[in-house]
């Protein structure tokens, strides 16, 4: 199903090949506006997931707030999950 697959893989340049991808990145798109202390815990289990399932140490959240506001947050896979 579409709500088990990842958003996309972040390459290192324009000629970069999948095999060196260097992790996931999941978007979203949100009307809520409030700066975050932390990423939601039902982003960050989703992102961890992904990790998990893809074997990749690096992910990345960009998040689009109110169709103009985009924050990137990187994660790191946590191995005690």
């Amino acid at each position: 199903p579409r709500d088990h697959e990842i958003d996309a893989l972040r390459l290192d340049g324009p000629n970069s090949d999948v095999a060196d991808a260097l992790g996931v990145v999941e978007y979203k798109h949100t009307t809520d506006f409030s700066n975050w202390d932390k990423i939601p815990d039902h982003y960050m289990a989703q992102v961890q997931w992904q990790l998990h399932v893809t074997g990749f140490d690096q992910g990345w959240l960009a998040c689009l707030r109110q169709g103009w506001d985009l924050t990137v947050f990187p994660i790191e896979r946590d191995r005690k999950s």
